[in-house]
């Protein structure tokens, strides 16, 4: 449970800084985000996603969200849209990280990080 609180913590500092996203769904899906409602978070980001499938911030969003719910493959899935959007965008950089370090993956985590300090 505690290491639960933890992956939930250790992104709601990303979540704070994308609250300025004007959509009303993503913003609901953030509170639920925040919240630690991550279930509903998940539904409303897909409505999202659906409605806008290239939108950078929502697919950023469906990455760290699917990384705390320790489903990788979408997470990877989501932040690797994310970053061929936007591709110097540094936060995208560090969840992706953060996917490769939650799976033990450290060479291309460490990789991906020195991507991000690039930036």
């Amino acid at each position: 449970m505690a290491r639960k609180q933890r992956r939930q913590n250790s992104h709601r500092h990303t979540l704070k800084r994308s609250s300025g996203q004007q959509n009303p769904m993503v913003k609901t899906a953030m509170e639920y985000h925040r919240s630690g409602h991550l279930d509903q978070a998940l539904i409303i980001y897909e409505q999202a996603y659906s409605v806008d499938t290239e939108n950078a911030e929502i697919n950023y969003l469906l990455a760290v969200l699917n990384n705390q719910l320790q489903n990788f493959e979408c997470a990877h899935k989501y932040i690797g849209k994310a970053i061929s959007i936007n591709s110097r965008n540094g936060s995208f950089y560090c969840a992706l990280a953060e996917t490769y370090r939650q799976q033990r993956d450290f060479l291309p985590a460490i990789a991906t990080l020195k991507k991000a300090i690039s930036l």
